[in-house]
């Protein structure tokens, strides 16, 4: 345990508090937390579509022309949405997860729930900037949300001390 004045380094401690506590945070806080997250930035997509304040249509035909205008904003929320959904989806499939949540398992999940946060952001910006920047913004946020999907894999694997998936192998007989 850490004793302030003693000399012991913290980070030593913190280390040591982890190893002696089997849960870091509860799962089912995490796990809370995740599906709030995702609903939340799920319903942020949609809340970035909106046309100028001072749009007043006169008829039918420019209300359509306006919202002819988002498409490519809207191509690239059905497409945020969709990998938020699959990123979700896969979160809650994954029945192998540990009942005790690590600190490391914590952590790689905060880390990819922060780049669940900046999809609406990209999104917005992929979806009205056609520069080549507003597509490295958003290729860089989902490259990073896969990335850190595959670390919590990893952490899960670690804890559990057995592989979340085999290799497929081939089947050679004929």
């Amino acid at each position: 345990m850490f004793c302030p004045g003693s000399g012991a380094d913290f980070h030593t401690a913190i280390g040591r508090m982890m190893a002696e506590t089997k849960e870091f945070v509860s799962k089912g806080r995490l796990d809370a937390l995740t599906d709030g997250v995702f609903a939340f930035a799920m319903t942020l997509l949609v809340v970035n579509f909106d046309l100028p304040e001072d749009f007043h249509p006169t008829s039918a035909a420019e209300l359509i022309s306006a919202l002819l205008g988002l498409g490519d904003t809207f191509i690239a929320y059905v497409v945020t949405f969709l990998v938020l959904a699959t990123f979700w989806l896969s979160r809650a499939r994954t029945k192998e997860e540990p009942e005790a949540a690590s600190g490391a398992y914590a952590w790689s999940l905060l880390l990819h729930l922060f780049f669940v946060t900046l999809l609406p952001f990209s999104m917005i910006v992929a979806g009205r900037y056609h520069f080549a920047p507003a597509i490295w913004v958003y290729g860089t946020n989902m490259v990073l949300l896969a990335l850190t999907a595959i670390g919590i894999t990893l952490v899960i694997e670690r804890d559990i001390q057995r592989r979340l998936f085999q290799a497929a192998v081939p089947n050679t007989a004929c």
